[in-house]
């Protein structure tokens, strides 16, 4: 049997595409993480993609619990604005405006804090007629046919949005 695991992807090996610092944030593609070593541009470097890490924030924002946080591109560091980059973790921690740490959970691309808004949750509407977020009330083989295939399209887009 073929082995094709490589390895959990915690910390990747990432080729430095600058000069970095061991705790500095980078965002490589698509790919975000915390460097783990000082590497020079072109060397392989280790990136912690997933964790708690007390962080570098924009000062003049106060941070609660499970807020979403993104990474700055402009200013290189984490924010809580979203349209500044992409979203990187989640506040684990208050953080005071001002203050300039924060403590985050990063989230790799894909986790549950992809930016992707959840479907409405589906409805027992026995005997009722179908609204949105629910699915229709069944009463014949066609309808059960459409009722399947509907919820198959809610089950989807669940999965597509964890």
């Amino acid at each position: 049997m073929a082995r094709k695991f490589i390895q959990p992807g915690e910390t990747l090996s990432l080729t430095a595409v600058a000069d970095v610092v061991a705790g500095q944030s980078v965002l490589i593609g698509s790919i975000f993480g915390i460097v783990q070593e000082n590497a020079l541009s072109g060397a392989q470097m280790q990136v912690k993609r997933v964790g708690v890490h007390d962080v570098t924030k924009t000062s003049a924002q106060a941070w609660t619990e499970g807020q979403r946080v993104y990474w700055n591109t402009s200013t290189s560091k984490y924010d809580s604005v979203s349209t500044v980059g992409p979203l990187v973790g989640l506040a684990v921690a208050v953080a005071a405006n001002p203050s300039t740490t924060g403590r985050v959970l990063l989230t790799p691309a894909g986790g549950n804090v992809s930016g992707a808004v959840a479907p409405a949750a589906l409805v027992d509407n026995s005997g009722g007629a179908a609204a949105d977020g629910t699915i229709a009330a069944v009463s014949d083989v066609a309808t059960a046919a459409n009722a399947i295939k509907e919820l198959a399209t809610k089950v989807n887009a669940i999965i597509a949005a964890m």
